[in-house]
């Protein structure tokens, strides 16, 4: 016959702990460094306008950060096989729920997509007189895309490799308003067929909508 010793079974241990050093437990240790770099894997693989992510992060106090994200997008060919770059600009605040900075939080994000659509050319009213083109040039112009939008989300950070490595995942719902207009050329009724080209080009005109943001962030704590 065999004696079990008493023990304290009570010893707060992941599984994980004792078999692997990927620990992912269900509360993670809270990280000591108060400012973080970022980055958001998925991004390059955004089906509308792919871009690298790279930001960081300040924790105000335990469980309240802000944070800073620049995406630069990548060069993509468009349906009209004309080429687009530019950047995103987006602020963040994030609360966990818990008093510590691990588990779920909220986050509340700004943002300001610019976009450039260059290599386009029209028609343009050259020297107008009473604002009628004396006579017409073929000109490239840019089209530019300027999107704002505001977002809340609901999401979980845990931690990876001893709390050397954080990850975040998230999803929510927001709102972002879209205006195109030509970068050069502000005046569009200079433009042969002036209505006909602001319809084919969207410019001049404001667009509403909604959105869905989701995704997962790499964090990893400097100091």
């Amino acid at each position: 016959a065999y004696e079990i010793y008493q023990c304290d079974w009570s010893s707060d241990v992941c599984a994980s702990d004792l078999v692997n050093p990927l620990k992912i437990c269900d509360e993670c240790e809270t990280p000591k460094a108060k400012f973080s770099l970022r980055t958001s894997p998925l991004s390059m693989a955004d089906p509308f306008h792919p871009n690298v992510t790279v930001g960081a992060e300040y924790y105000l106090v335990r469980n309240q950060a802000i944070g800073l994200d620049f995406s630069f997008l990548l060069d993509q060919i468009n349906q009209t096989n004309k080429t687009s770059f530019g950047f995103i600009i987006k602020p963040t605040y994030k609360f966990f729920i818990k008093n510590d900075n691990c588990g779920k939080f909220l986050e509340l994000d700004a943002f300001w997509k610019k976009v450039q659509y260059p290599n386009y050319n029209s028609w343009l009213g050259m020297e107008p007189v009473n604002n009628i083109p004396t006579y017409f040039k073929l000109t490239d112009y840019t089209i530019e895309k300027d999107v704002y939008g505001i977002n809340i989300k609901l999401g979980n950070k845990f931690s990876l490799f001893s709390n050397k490595i954080f990850v975040e995942s998230y999803i929510g719902i927001g709102a972002r308003t879209i205006r195109y207009n030509i970068k050069e050329y502000p005046n569009l009724n200079l433009f042969m067929n002036a209505d006909l080209f602001q319809r084919q080009t969207q410019t001049d005109k404001t667009y509403w909508g909604i959105s869905i943001p989701a995704g997962f962030r790499i964090i990893v704590p400097v100091k």
